[in-house]
């Protein structure tokens, strides 16, 4: 009887998943072809099959907040896959705590990680000990490439230079300098001079000081086929990032401490319009949606006398009839926190007690004017004030362009010295700064006549729309306060705004 040999069964190929992970900022580039191309050679010469391929590309692996991270360890805890197939351990992230807690996921769930080019056993004592050092390895590589870069900032910085030479809006960058992307710069390097874009720069900042919303800015710079420096069309947060920077202002935004100092870059525009541009963009921060766009007439002008936070408007159901009327509400009661004086208030009573103010007003111009005579001694006081803070601001300017050229010339060779000093002059500009803009507000609305205003309101109520009379009554009162009964104060009170709020 002749014996029939068996053949031996084929392995049953083990489901795999390969992670490619590139980087394309401050390490070196493995493209995902190349990392793809050794996975599916390494599939071809062991017993698996890649069912998926994960990617996290241009994502650094000192950032552990990844979805691909996430997929492959549910993934193995779920059954799909077994191995998870790397083109390399440092792939799989460049901090040695995170990296091994990972595949200690991977591996508490039954899988295995596998490096395709690191040609070692990772499941013996030897093996993992080789796999430890070289995550090691991988984030000494990636902390001396991060701390040479942190050095080439500053030293950047303490030349005033922007961080990178990358393209500025409203700028040229050539000769490892920016110049202004104006039509006679243009000229003078042979350059068409229709394309300059930095008149585009202060028109946009100047409009925006104005009053114009960015969305508006966005549309009038793509109609004018202006594109942004990645060569897009503008969107608001774009614009937003381009403005707050005030690189055209000459100025360099150091993100860390949120500050700008003063740049070796020409400005194109000057420190007036940036200031304007500064106010205008915290008032608007300060500003909420119902307030730029009004649905009533008191949006963002009246405010709980017991916590001083604005109140918001609504639609209340008497109590006594069911009928629905509109309210203004205490904000801080409306999202359940404490409130003593709060309250709310029928629409209708505290707006007619706003239109009478006004018609008493408009029926006392004597007094008015009285009260803007006695008001001229205390201008003048705030202009003196005004050119005195001007002085102080323009002068820390200067200490800290000289600042910037001793640290370039090599006489503040120490760091911490230049950083110190850099960052006490800026605390003191900035006091000053705030100090201006206050003696220039008090200036602004002190001098201002109101009767003019007051009288065309008074008679041209009915007639103006609800934006119309909101945006008047801004020019004439900080606020209307609301307390509640039995506070002791008043029900409804009108602040002016040529009336210095006290604390």
């Amino acid at each position: 009887m002749t014996r029939r040999r068996l053949a031996v069964a084929p392995d049953a190929p083990q489901p795999a998943v390969g992670y490619v992970r590139v980087s394309m900022a401050r390490e070196e580039m493995i493209s995902p072809e190349l990392q793809k191309g050794h996975l599916r050679d390494y599939e071809g010469r062991q017993p698996l099959k890649i069912l998926d391929m994960v990617e996290d590309l241009d994502v650094s692996g000192r950032n552990f907040a990844r979805a691909g991270i996430r997929r492959i360890v549910e993934g193995v805890e779920a059954g799909e896959w077994q191995v998870v197939l790397v083109y390399r351990y440092d792939r799989f992230g460049r901090n040695v705590r995170q990296s091994l807690v990972n595949i200690a996921k991977v591996e508490e769930a039954g899988g295995r990680v596998v490096s395709v080019t690191e040609p070692f056993d990772a499941t013996t004592a030897i093996g993992k000990y080789g796999r430890t050092n070289i995550l090691a390895v991988a984030e000494l590589q990636s902390d001396l490439i991060g701390e040479g870069w942190k050095s080439t900032h500053a030293h950047r910085v303490a030349r005033g230079l922007p961080h990178s030479g990358r393209p500025r809006f409203g700028y040229l960058y050539m000769e490892g300098l920016h110049h202004p992307d104006t039509e006679e710069e243009r000229l003078r390097r042979g350059l068409d001079p229709a394309g300059a874009t930095a008149g585009y720069v202060v028109e946009v900042y100047r409009r925006f000081a104005d009053g114009q919303s960015v969305r508006s800015l966005c549309r009038y710079l793509n109609d004018a086929n202006v594109p942004t420096t990645a060569g897009g069309p503008w969107v608001p947060i774009s614009l937003y990032r381009v403005l707050d920077a005030g690189f055209a202002a000459g100025l360099l935004h150091l993100r860390v401490t949120d500050q700008h100092v003063p740049g070796a870059h020409q400005p194109i525009i000057d420190q007036a319009l940036w200031k304007r541009f500064l106010k205008t963009r915290a008032d608007g921060r300060k500003t909420s949606p119902w307030s730029r766009a009004p649905a009533h007439i008191l949006s963002g002008l009246i405010r709980c006398g017991g916590c001083k936070k604005p109140m918001a408007s609504g639609i209340t159901r008497d109590r006594r009839d069911g009928v629905p009327r509109r309210t203004y509400r205490c904000s801080t009661r409306m999202k359940g926190g404490e409130c003593i004086g709060g309250g709310n208030i029928t629409a209708w009573k505290v707006e007619a007690h706003v239109r009478q103010w006004v018609e008493e007003e408009a029926a006392d111009l004597e007094r008015h004017a009285r009260a803007a005579a006695a008001r001229l001694e205390v201008v003048v006081e705030r202009r003196q004030d005004r050119a005195h803070f001007s002085r102080l601001v323009a002068r820390y300017d200067r200490q800290l362009k000289q600042l910037l050229l001793d640290r370039a010339e090599g006489l503040l060779p120490d760091t911490g010295s230049f950083v110190a000093a850099r960052d006490e002059i800026t605390g003191l500009r900035d006091k000053a700064l705030v100090e201006l803009e206050a003696a220039a507000d008090d200036v602004e609305v002190l001098a201002r006549p109101h009767g003019p205003t007051i009288t065309s309101l008074a008679a041209t109520w009915d007639a103006l729309s609800i934006v119309g009379v909101r945006d008047t009554l801004k020019r004439l009162i900080r606020h209307v306060e609301v307390n509640g009964r039995g506070t002791g104060r008043p029900r409804m009170h009108v602040t002016p705004i040529w009336v210095r709020e006290t604390p």
